[in-house]
């Protein structure tokens, strides 16, 4: 199968998996939202996050400066480095705006899977008058690197989606009201080209899969509060060709960012 079937049959996927109905809120909640300030965005803001997962640590996200791009202020991003949150991976380094009722982010998506970075460009990651189960944001493209002996081709999708309005949530212990809780999707298909007896071969190394799910929590006045991040996937096809290819072959992962403490 080639990489434009894999592609096709990805946007298939994901235009039948987004199909849902949006759900009904009031009046009086839209305006308790519309009125907060779901991502402060200044100077000198920064976030640190207990990570739990199977390697656990502390993430630190900070906006370092403000820039002017086409008339609009985007403000630079910047983490601790390694980071281990989804979360923190894709706002590090990156560029935050807002406009109108959306925080809009460019970044990169990466350590997904060794040597794979995925830029994106307008990802919306929080629609304040979005209802809950519409998608907000949709890409795909494709890109490539090189493995060993072999070229690995991606084919992807990127959606973010808001899932839900929680009036009343509470996180280790901490009582939280009217949660935007939303949501980014990475689903991928690969393949890997080799030769096989002196012939060219494109082998499926992973049919169109969820690899990343991750829901993301934000509160009014503060950001993200909490971001859960399951990060899944199985190649396909490698012991019965004896490919070596050094990626994991099978990866599944739950990874947890949750706030401990957040300054102007």
């Amino acid at each position: 199968m080639r990489l434009y079937q894999f592609l096709f049959t990805l946007l298939i996927f994901s235009i039948l998996s987004s199909c849902s109905s949006n759900e009904a809120i009031s009046e009086e909640l839209l305006s308790e939202i519309d009125s907060e300030n779901y991502f402060p965005l200044k100077t000198s803001e920064n976030w640190t996050y207990n990570i739990e997962g199977l390697t656990k640590g502390r993430d630190s996200v900070w906006v370092e400066k403000d820039t002017l791009i086409e008339g609009n202020i985007h403000y630079k991003t910047q983490a601790n480095n390694p980071n281990l949150g989804f979360f923190t991976n894709l706002i590090a380094d990156g560029l935050l705006h807002k406009s109108k009722s959306k925080l809009i982010l460019n970044g990169t998506i990466s350590n997904v899977i060794p040597e794979l970075a995925i830029p994106v460009e307008g990802l919306v990651l929080l629609d304040m008058k979005d209802p809950a189960g519409n998608v907000s944001y949709q890409t795909s493209g494709m890109t490539s690197f090189n493995n060993q002996d072999y070229i690995i081709e991606i084919a992807y999708i990127i959606t973010s989606k808001t899932e839900d309005i929680i009036e009343d949530y509470n996180l280790n212990g901490t009582d939280y009201e009217n949660i935007i809780k939303t949501s980014v999707t990475v689903n991928i298909a690969a393949i890997a080209n080799t030769k096989i007896d002196g012939y060219e071969a494109s082998i499926p190394i992973l049919n169109p899969h969820d690899v990343i799910t991750s829901n993301i929590y934000f509160a009014p006045g503060i950001g993200v509060i909490n971001n859960e991040t399951n990060t899944n996937y199985k190649l396909t096809n490698l012991d019965e060709l004896n490919m070596e290819i050094s990626i994991d072959k099978q990866v599944s992962e739950v990874v947890a960012q949750r706030i401990s403490n957040y300054s102007k």
